[in-house]
């Protein structure tokens, strides 16, 4: 399997944030509320956490809701529950699991 720069990054980010949220976490159970902008990058960042026991994708932002509510489905297959689509980002600033 190769792995671009960009790939390598984001699994890498993603490694770290998972690492350091099971450590910082008080409980087993806690986990880090992801909320992913835009379905074309965000839609391999959501597959990535959604995979992650220490994260959890908690919604999915983007302007195209055919775009964005697929994705919702294919967060759903992954980890078993579907995250609720969002229009306006600024919706995710009022939520407290992110």
């Amino acid at each position: 399997m190769s792995l671009d720069r960009r790939e390598f990054l984001a699994a890498a980010a993603g490694v770290a944030v998972a690492g350091t949220a099971a450590r910082a976490s008080s409980s087993p159970n806690e986990k880090v509320g992801v909320a992913v902008l835009g379905c074309g990058r965000g839609g391999s960042l959501a597959h990535w956490f959604s995979r992650i026991d220490a994260s959890q994708v908690v919604a999915i932002c983007d302007p195209d809701a055919s775009r964005g509510n697929r994705l919702c489905e294919q967060i759903a297959e992954v980890s078993g529950r579907r995250p609720p689509y969002v229009v306006d980002f600024r919706t995710l600033l009022e939520k407290g699991d992110v």
